[in-house]
């Protein structure tokens, strides 16, 4: 007959207890980074399918930078970001093509046909961050930009006068 010293299937359970309680801590810091970088790059999506959106909205000739400004964030407020402390700069690259990124937006109702414009657009990462943890990313700022060619039509001028002769 054997005489085993204790049951070891109890023994062993508690070493994978003990072993779990070690993992977890490293197994939830990974899954809260991944789950932070998945936002963070759904959001950079959004932010730049936004910054295109504005200018497409740009490019028509139609809209003032106001316009643009609030296609912008309705698209962000579409995709359920906060847009609290976004910027949208449009510059005219064809009338100052040294246009820095932080430089006063232009109108873009002046721009004329084939004018290249830029729509840039910045928005807080803390604003759309899920994980209050600043060790995971050190990103603050998402920042798209969209390049676009100016569609306004020239005038059309129809003479009416019939002529003589």
């Amino acid at each position: 007959m054997r005489w085993h010293g204790g049951n070891r299937g109890d023994e062993r359970r508690a070493a994978a207890a003990v072993e779990f309680a070690i993992v977890l801590p490293l197994l939830v810091l990974l899954l809260f980074g991944i789950w932070e970088v998945g936002r963070m790059v759904q959001t950079q999506q959004l932010v730049s399918n936004a910054a295109r959106e504005g200018a497409r909205a740009a490019s028509t000739g139609a809209r003032s930078l106001a316009e643009v400004e609030q296609a912008v964030q309705h698209y962000l407020a579409a995709g359920g970001l906060n847009t609290t402390g976004f910027t949208v700069r449009v510059h005219n690259l064809s009338l100052n093509p040294g246009a820095a990124l932080t430089d006063p937006s232009d109108d873009p109702l002046a721009a004329e046909q084939l004018h290249l414009l830029r729509v840039h657009v910045t928005l807080p990462f803390n604003n759309v961050r899920w994980v209050l943890v600043n060790q995971i990313t050190n990103v603050t700022t998402l920042r798209a930009t969209a390049f676009w060619l100016s569609m306004k039509d020239h005038p059309i001028v129809v003479d009416t006068q019939m002529p003589r002769g």
